[in-house]
């Protein structure tokens, strides 16, 4: 099996309040992540519509344990993004 990657893939569009939400709290927590812009990359829009079988919501975030947070309610990304800049995390889950 392949490793899991430690970065966040997140999906955003530059009109979405929830997308600068979640930037500005991966940022905070120190949690390495990749931005892919849907509006600018058709690959980002085609790999969304896969993620989300048809439905692009955003923010959208693949986690390194390969989980999707599908607009997460903000409590909901703190929670987990809490836990991956703890230091013992093992990012399998």
């Amino acid at each position: 099996m392949a490793a899991l990657s430690r970065a966040v893939t997140l999906y955003t569009t530059p009109f979405c309040p929830g997308c600068l939400r979640a930037k500005l709290a991966l940022q905070r927590f120190a949690v390495p992540y990749t931005e892919r812009d849907v509006t600018a990359d058709w690959d980002a829009y085609a790999d969304l519509l896969h993620l989300t079988h048809g439905q692009p919501h955003v923010p959208t975030l693949r986690m390194p344990s390969g989980e999707l947070l599908i607009d997460p309610a903000p409590l909901v990304l703190l929670g987990k993004l809490t836990a991956l800049s703890d230091p013992a995390h093992d990012y399998n889950g």
